[in-house]
């Protein structure tokens, strides 16, 4: 809900943020949640954290599947209609015009991150690093 206010004729708007706020605040605190994984979207979104942008410095290039590559490369192109950066670009250019390698501006970091291990990473990787998501390994 968005409440603006208009001063005079001469005035756009002006967007109260206090009011904003003290209404989330009241349909946040009305709620009783008792999930675990309620509780911690919740504490994450208060947080500010982007999980999928925890970065990795020890996930090396070797610990992807770049073999995935080429194919992601296509269906961006056949996605744009025929032409898309990512065509011409190495292996290293795409995964960091994708998000996919960075720094944490917080800590200083450079490395893939939590969403290159989960969309790129070979198995035992993603196993490593999230060992709840059960990715079956074949022999």
């Amino acid at each position: 809900m968005i409440y603006l206010h208009r001063y005079n004729a001469d005035t756009i708007g002006n967007l109260r943020i206090d009011y904003l706020h003290r209404m989330q605040r009241v349909y946040e605190s009305e709620a009783k949640v008792t999930a675990t994984s309620s509780i911690a979207q919740m504490y994450i979104h208060k947080q500010d954290i982007y999980t999928e942008k925890k970065i990795y410095p020890y996930a090396q290039i070797t610990d992807l599947r770049l073999d995935l590559l080429p194919r992601v490369r296509q269906m961006a192109v056949n996605h744009a209609g025929g032409e898309h950066p990512w065509k011409d670009l190495s292996d290293e250019e795409l995964l960091k015009s994708a998000g996919l390698y960075g720094t944490d501006m917080a800590t200083g970091e450079s490395g893939y991150n939590l969403a290159a291990i989960m969309l790129l990473g070979k198995d035992d990787v993603i196993l490593n690093v999230c060992p709840a998501c059960g990715v079956g390994i074949s022999p």
